[in-house]
């Protein structure tokens, strides 16, 4: 039953998968993007060239960059990404859950009723130290995840 549900998954599935890299790798998606978007364009020798969008043509893009406008050729050019912004409180709640759900563990751990921990310290119960380490886990957790929250990006164009 479970491979059958599976099958027909994959098929309805199919379609869009196919619509989505034909639309990714058609130039005129492109068209969608607005002057000013973030963007990074990546060209046949591997270099990654970040800016602003400025301008499209049927033959090629132009970025800002703090250099001035550059170019370049639909030919040369492999991916196009629309950049993000930083997600900087997703990557808090993320880091948040991480470190709380570590410092629960510690802390209940630590404060076993088992003697032989190198790390047991008895003299609270472990309802309250895993709820202290999960506070302190938990804040330390959403400061990292905030500090190293990146751009998100999203394929506009990948060349065929």
């Amino acid at each position: 039953m479970k491979r059958i549900l599976m099958v027909l998954v994959a098929a309805g599935l199919a379609p869009l998968a196919a619509w989505a890299q034909s639309a990714e790798s058609s130039w005129e998606s492109l068209r969608q993007l607005n002057v000013g978007d973030k963007l990074v364009v990546v060209t046949k020798d591997k270099a990654t060239h970040r800016g602003t969008f400025a301008a499209l043509a049927d033959d090629a893009i132009s970025l800002r960059t703090d250099k001035g406008e550059a170019g370049y050729r639909r030919d040369d050019v492999v991916r196009v990404s629309r950049l993000g912004s930083a997600r900087r409180g997703r990557a808090a709640l993320i880091g948040l859950a991480i470190g709380a759900a570590v410092g629960a563990v510690v802390g209940a751990a630590a404060a076993s009723d088992e003697g032989d921990a190198p790390f047991s310290f008895q003299i609270v119960h472990p309802a309250a130290a895993a709820a202290a380490l999960a506070v302190v886990g938990g804040a330390a957790g959403a400061g990292v995840g905030a500090a190293v929250a990146r751009p998100g990006q999203s394929a506009v164009y990948r060349a065929p």
